[in-house]
């Protein structure tokens, strides 16, 4: 529904209404004297802090309320990673977590792909098309060129079931794994194929395989990523804009650099004439806005992440706690290029991980439950 941005209720999409009604539960635990893991209650105070400094950085330095609050917005999402603390609590509500991922994931694609054929076959209208997508820029579709052919954000969440197909081995795993990989390479994204062949790697490199075995499987992902990096530049359109792009960009932030900025950043509402808003680029954007602090404390959630995948590992089946790691890990690295993790699209990856890792360090009994 275009980031939920198509299904309005009031003066709210669904989206965010869900957000108000997980913020209010969470609110009610807390008054309940539910206990809420330390490192989590700390990221989210010493975030809230980070905000209300840079809100008031940006607007010594001139910032726009407008401005200001269109770079707060996203941020106030992850909080969120209370509520799925408060609710995911064992086993059971992983694996419904994960089975919500991958049903998720291969439902997107196969209605990204049906769309696609509809638009290339004339029995949905381009033109009718464009003027939705086109109406309101935060519905999250790109489109590239006229042929039909678009870039939606929530497709992010077509390769993170890919991720979670390839960790588990059910019986229609590679039925649904071969149609989650049309989907994403439908999507004509390179950061999704390299993202993707970066964590493949990662995944190789922590399995328990032979050093022989590790080696071949590196040089098939890595032949196979390159493949599919060229197949996906030259099939899906001119990318040489958004290049150019990214790269006036970085360099309109350096420009601007100066000792303060590179500590604290410009505060929020300031970006660059290239990017008066948001960057594609989301560490640059953090960078610009934040500086180092703001990237410091991306760092320490990471640590915190890598911290509680590795008590998970000790403890529960890995074919559980790998997607969750390699899924935050292709949001880390996608956000090098796109704007996911300082989104509600990518940070839902990261919070849930956070929620999910925690709860399967404490389990104890790994019998599915009958209730």
């Amino acid at each position: 529904m275009g980031s939920g941005r198509l299904l309005m209720i009031g003066p709210l999409s669904l989206k965010m209404w869900l957000y108000v009604a997980a913020m209010a539960y969470t609110s009610v635990r807390m008054v309940q004297g539910f206990s809420f893991r330390t490192a989590s209650i700390l990221l989210v105070f010493t975030q809230a802090v980070l905000l209300l400094g840079e809100i008031a950085e940006g607007l010594s330095q001139g910032g726009r309320i407008e401005a200001i609050t269109e770079d707060v917005k996203p941020l106030i999402y992850f909080p969120m990673l209370l509520f799925f603390e408060a609710v995911v609590r064992d086993v059971r509500d992983v694996k419904l977590i994960r089975n919500i991922i991958i049903i998720g994931g291969v439902l997107l694609s196969v209605i990204y792909m049906a769309l696609l054929a509809a638009i290339a076959s004339g029995l949905v209208s381009f033109d009718t098309f464009y003027k939705i997508v086109s109406a309101n820029e935060e519905v999250g579709i790109v489109l590239r060129g006229n042929s039909g052919i678009f870039f939606y954000n929530g497709s992010l969440y077509i390769c993170i079931a890919f991720i979670f197909l390839v960790c588990d081995n059910f019986r229609m795993a590679r039925v649904f794994i071969a149609i989650t990989v049309i989907g994403a390479a439908a999507s004509g994204t390179r950061g999704y194929i390299l993202a993707l062949a970066i964590v493949a790697l990662l995944y190789i490199a922590l399995h328990p395989l032979s050093l022989k075995n590790k080696l071949l499987y590196f040089t098939i992902v890595t032949l196979m990523g390159v493949g599919l990096f060229f197949t996906v530049t030259a099939t899906a359109g001119d990318k040489q804009s958004g290049d150019s792009l990214r790269l006036r960009t970085i360099r309109q932030v350096l420009d601007r650099s100066d000792l303060v900025s590179l500590a604290v950043g410009h505060g929020f509402g300031k970006g660059v004439p290239e990017r008066p808003v948001h960057m594609e680029m989301s560490y640059l954007e953090i960078f610009h806005k934040q500086g180092a602090i703001g990237l410091l404390w991306w760092t320490s959630l990471i640590l915190i992440l890598v911290a509680r995948y590795r008590r998970a590992m000790a403890v529960a089946p890995h074919q559980l706690v790998y997607p969750f790691l390699l899924s935050s890990v292709f949001v880390l690295v996608e956000s090098f290029t796109n704007p996911f993790v300082n989104n509600p699209i990518g940070m839902s990856m990261l919070v849930m991980s956070l929620a999910c890792l925690a709860a399967l360090r404490t389990t104890t009994d790994w019998r599915e439950p009958t209730h």
